[in-house]
């Protein structure tokens, strides 16, 4: 995560805190047992009051302002994931 931060100008707290907060609701599964997941996911620098967009592997997109709380987003996350 440390070189993937680097290379697209992310702030690494930020991501684990977000990976973490994705992970308790239920969203990014935890590792399994070998601790190798992929998780695909196409990250743009994203500056202050901008809007959010995350992108499924299904195709679906979902757009959120940028200070959307996280259940909600996850709530969001979840049911995008289950329509396809």
């Amino acid at each position: 995560m440390k070189v993937y931060a680097e290379r697209h100008g992310l702030n690494l707290a930020s991501l684990y805190f977000w990976k973490g907060q994705l992970r308790k609701l239920g969203v990014l599964r935890a590792p399994p047992d070998d601790g190798i997941a992929i998780e695909p996911v196409h990250v743009r620098a994203v500056q202050q009051d901008a809007s959010v967009r995350i992108a499924l592997a299904n195709g679906i997109a979902i757009e959120a302002p940028g200070e959307i709380d996280a259940d909600a987003l996850g709530r969001l996350i979840k049911a995008a994931q289950q329509a396809s």
